[in-house]
């Protein structure tokens, strides 16, 4: 369970990730949240909830935007940066096993969104400028 409280107190959000932590005696295991920007030029930051054996990446909303199993149990707080060079931040997670590691992608559907709904707006606007200043020439039928 995330939660997170406002600056007065108050709750904002309150989310269950599925991840959750035990105590292990046999292994030193390390759950951790960590902040995390996928793009560090747009600076939108989630944070990565590690536990036993699965993670979750959660917007500052409370959206949770990916869950994964993980083949073993965190030792290790998560290694964040672009190990591909794609210009995304990538995560690897130190395990009892092995390594693993997530590549992040940014969705574009978004910023087509906006392109497609701006050209939208302005052909209505200018077919709606062109109609009230450019009067049409009226055909007389003589």
């Amino acid at each position: 369970m995330m939660t997170c409280v406002g600056s007065q107190g108050h709750l904002v959000w309150n989310l269950d990730t599925g991840v959750r932590w035990t105590s292990h005696q046999e292994l030193v295991f390390h759950a951790s949240l960590t902040p995390f920007v996928p793009v560090p030029a747009l600076a939108k930051p989630a944070m990565i909830a590690i536990g036993d054996r699965s993670m979750a990446l959660v917007s500052p909303t409370g959206q949770l935007l990916a869950f994964s199993d993980l083949r073993g149990m965190a030792i290790d707080t998560p290694v964040i940066a672009d190990f591909n060079n794609d210009g995304h931040n990538d995560i690897v997670i130190v395990t009892a096993e092995g390594l693993i590691g997530f590549v992040s992608r940014v969705s574009a559907s978004y910023g087509l969104f906006q392109v497609i709904l701006a050209t939208l707006i302005l052909g209505v606007g200018s077919v709606l400028m062109r109609e009230r200043f450019l009067p049409s020439a009226k055909v007389s039928k003589d």
